[in-house]
């Protein structure tokens, strides 16, 4: 029996070697982080607060039409006009969700989210600050349709943003259960948006409602 060729052992080490290094590298075994459900729970807050401030709105119509409009009007004309008004935010909400999902896609989803929480947060503060229309006029009125804008733009990027953003920072495994919970959070958020303001009109008379209440 002949002796292997030394040459040749060396040349077919080199070979396996170049094809250990040629083949991609196994991925690595993460563990899933331990904030991950932290994280998960901030995404589904954040929903829900979103349509807790969105539902307010709607049912202190009333109330914000007789603030924003001119006064004296026949029949329910002031009503009318603020479910308008309700309505733009509706009508912005396509604009809102390619503007912020397009944000997601460049600059990340969390940078996206936060924009989304801030633009339904400051409006939604802003609009409690704004002159009324006994004193700014029809000025009022169009910051008022302003901030509703925001509003809108903001729930437009934020639901699947939100949804998103939840399910890539919780464990595959869970995808459902999160998916399902941020979905779930914007009713849970309509609910105590109606709870609230249920409330509020009890313990408050009409005048405090429409002075300050609102």
């Amino acid at each position: 029996m002949s002796e292997a060729d030394p040459d040749r052992s060396v040349a077919s080490s080199v070979d396996n070697n170049e094809n250990e290094h040629s083949l991609p590298p196994p991925p690595p075994q993460t563990e899933p982080h331990q904030d991950s459900i932290l994280v998960s729970l901030a995404g589904v807050a954040g929903n829900m607060l979103e349509w807790f401030d969105f539902a307010c709105f709607g049912y202190f119509s009333d109330i914000i039409g007789n603030n924003f409009f001119p006064p004296n009007q026949g029949g329910h004309a002031a009503l009318v006009q603020s479910f308008a008004v309700f309505g733009l935010a509706f009508l912005a909400r396509p604009f809102g969700g390619a503007l912020i999902g397009q944000m997601g896609d460049k600059a990340g989803r969390k940078l996206a989210l936060e924009t989304a929480l801030l633009l339904m947060a400051f409006p939604t503060f802003a609009m409690g600050c704004l002159p009324t229309f006994s004193v700014a006029g029809y000025f009022a009125t169009v910051l008022l349709i302003l901030c509703r804008i925001a509003q809108g733009l903001s729930v437009g990027g934020q639901v699947m943003t939100s949804v998103v953003f939840t399910m890539e920072r919780s464990p595959a495994s869970r995808w459902g259960v999160w998916g399902s919970a941020v979905m779930s959070a914007a009713t849970a958020g309509v609910t105590l948006g109606s709870l609230f303001s249920y409330i509020l009109r009890e313990a408050l008379d009409d005048d405090q409602l429409n002075s300050w209440g609102w």
